[in-house]
């Protein structure tokens, strides 16, 4: 599945098994995986480094997706019917102050 293939979509039949709370938990998740892509993107901003297991160019390319509105941002903001442009400027005027 393509990343830039437009806002992801679950299937009606599999959405009616689906009870409230499991889809509670899945928004739950994709806002923890925003909120760990703009961490990361604000520790490099910060000039943070990452843990030592993680390659050294995570926190940089966190960064450069936040910045630029890119495809793992668009992703996380499309499941969470959020504006990733908005999430985008938000993020940069946040790093100007």
């Amino acid at each position: 599945m393509e990343l830039d293939a437009g806002p992801p979509r679950i299937c009606p039949e599999y959405a009616s098994m689906l009870s409230e709370r499991e889809l509670a938990g899945s928004a739950a998740l994709w806002h923890e995986a925003l909120a760990l892509l703009l961490s990361d993107a604000y520790q490099h901003h910060r000039g943070k480094m990452p843990p030592q297991k993680a390659p050294a160019h995570t926190f940089e390319q966190a960064y450069d997706d936040v910045v630029r509105c890119g495809p793992m941002l668009r992703w996380c903001c499309s499941w969470l019917d959020q504006e990733a442009e908005a999430v985008s400027v938000a993020f940069r005027r946040m790093c100007e102050t």
